[in-house]
């Protein structure tokens, strides 16, 4: 027979453990959040050709902006809802009617290294972003919204700043297909 403080100490450390694990490996999931400022007065299907260009104050951003536009880009060509959508980085823009404006307001990042190192204690990572669509030939503001793509938290498999912004691209593409 075991003695009751050996048997105690055993179960609590194997429950102090187990929190751990689930502290370290459980996260909650990636969301996404839109405040609209402005909803379009016309619908935007009758555009044809979008233009996507993000771009950000913060320095060493620019892989992150290429990430995310990237990432809108693709998203929104797989929609087929417009007959092109192009990289505001792009040469030839005469056919544009069209401009997503995208632009960083608050950048917090997560990378892979603490996320291993800290599991939950590194925190969520968050992109927030302004976002307007603007009438090419016109200038004006036909929408816009504060959006926000923020990573799971607390897994060691997950939540890093790439995960954050692609719940921001995928947020972004459901504003513009809410407005078509």
């Amino acid at each position: 027979m075991r003695c009751p403080k050996v048997a105690f100490c055993h179960n609590f450390l194997f429950s102090c453990a187990s929190l751990i694990v689930v502290f370290v490996v459980a996260g909650c999931a990636a969301t996404g959040s839109v405040v609209v400022s402005k909803q379009p007065s016309v619908s935007l299907s009758t555009f044809r050709c979008l233009e996507v260009a993000v771009t950000s104050d913060y320095s060493g951003s620019e892989e992150l902006t290429t990430l995310v536009e990237g990432l809108v880009i693709g998203k929104l060509r797989k929609k087929n809802l417009f007959e092109e959508v192009i990289s505001g980085r792009s040469i030839s823009k005469e056919k544009v009617d069209l401009q997503l404006k995208v632009s960083f307001a608050d950048i917090k990042r997560v990378s892979g290294e603490s996320r291993a190192w800290l599991g939950a204690l590194a925190g969520r990572a968050s992109l927030v972003t302004y976002v307007e669509l603007i009438n090419a030939s016109s200038k004006e503001l036909l929408a816009s919204a504060n959006i926000e793509g923020k990573s799971s938290g607390g897994s060691v498999f997950a939540g890093t700043t790439h995960q954050a912004a692609g719940k921001l691209a995928d947020t972004i593409v459901d504003f513009v297909c809410k407005n078509i």
